[in-house]
């Protein structure tokens, strides 16, 4: 069908250290890095994959533009 969406909700506690949360940190810098490198690996596809580190304001927005 070529095309489509990703989207992966991360933190900010992924770009930076989370005193008390080393393995929450550790797992939301993961998804933000898993989200670039997928979104360069399909890109020829048509298929989008981004990620929001503020889900409450970014994704409502995003989903607008998108729908």
């Amino acid at each position: 069908q070529g095309g489509g969406q990703v989207l992966l909700i991360t933190s900010a506690a992924g770009a930076r250290p989370t005193p008390g949360a080393p393995i929450y940190s550790a797992g939301r810098a993961a998804a933000t890095m898993l989200a670039k490198n997928v979104a360069m690996e399909v890109a020829a596809t048509g298929v989008q994959v981004k990620h929001s580190h503020n889900p409450y304001q970014r994704v409502w927005q995003m989903l607008k533009e998108n729908a």
